[in-house]
């Protein structure tokens, strides 16, 4: 009798301290589950879990493959910004995450999917503005010939926005004409 007594006693002791206690999975919440459209970079926020140390966010565009669950913490907090080098636009994403606590490892969230958005021509020319940008401050290129690069790419960028579409793809011809002469000439590179 007194043995059951005290094998009830360890029992519940071990049960109520929590050894046996499996920490719930993640609760996510932004962006919302299937948006069509998310911009770059994209934030991911989930619900903080009590006793949580840290957490494991997985980004994927195909849920289909096997589980490649790496046991790191990748996000000390309830939120993680997927580095825009990682994400393409105009994709569908799914990601879920994990919790980590001094027992071990939650079970994952369930997955939630984004889209991004797709590039615009006028922010793809922006873009391509700053790399010329770069190319001078890095003296990859002599300034009086990234600006005249700049310039034509703000002449495609003003007939875009004006919706002359076909005037501005000629300025992006002459663009990469420009571009194409000063590698020819050993200007710049080829490589850049």
């Amino acid at each position: 009798m007194k043995t059951k007594l005290l094998y009830s006693i360890v029992l519940l002791t071990i049960l109520s301290s929590g050894v046996f206690s499996q920490i719930g999975s993640p609760i996510l919440v932004e962006p919302p589950k299937n948006v069509d459209v998310v911009t770059i970079p994209v934030q991911l926020d989930w619900q903080d879990l009590p006793g949580a140390q840290c957490y494991r966010v997985e980004v994927t565009n195909d849920t289909t493959s096997p589980n490649k669950f790496e046991a790191l913490c990748n996000a000390p907090d309830s939120h993680y910004e997927i580095p825009a080098a990682e994400t393409e636009p105009n994709t569908v994403y799914y990601w879920r995450v994990f919790a980590c606590t001094p027992t071990g490892w939650s079970d994952p969230s369930c997955y939630f999917s984004f889209k991004t958005a797709a590039t615009t021509p006028a922010a793809t020319i922006g873009n391509m503005i700053d790399g010329v940008i770069d190319l001078i401050v890095e003296e990859d290129i002599p300034e009086n010939q990234g600006n005249i690069l700049i310039h034509r790419l703000e002449r495609a960028q003003d007939f875009l926005n004006q919706g002359n579409e076909f005037v501005s793809l000629v300025n992006m011809v002459l663009f990469k004409a420009r571009l194409f002469i000063l590698r020819v000439s050993s200007v710049i590179t080829a490589d850049v």
